[in-house]
């Protein structure tokens, strides 16, 4: 690999999804549905995050807070 593909690798790549987006999107479809639906259901901002950082997953209040407001870059929610 040359060293330009290797910087290119780490590069971040403008996205047009807020951070909440892309974790969705590289969510399995399982995961996606059950996340959906808990966010539509009205499970509480805190509790989802709590989840998701037991499964991994790096997020925050401030950020789902900000995709479930409609304030994000998002296209559509």
């Amino acid at each position: 690999m040359a060293l330009s593909d290797a910087i290119q690798a780490h590069v971040k790549k403008e996205s047009n999804l807020c951070a909440v987006g892309l974790l969705i999107e590289k969510l399995s479809e399982g995961d996606k549905k059950t996340l959906l639906d808990a966010i539509a259901s009205g499970v509480s901002t805190h509790a989802l995050v709590l989840a998701l950082r037991q499964e991994g997953y790096r997020t925050s209040d401030n950020n789902f807070n900000t995709h479930r407001q409609g304030n994000c870059k998002c296209p559509t929610k």
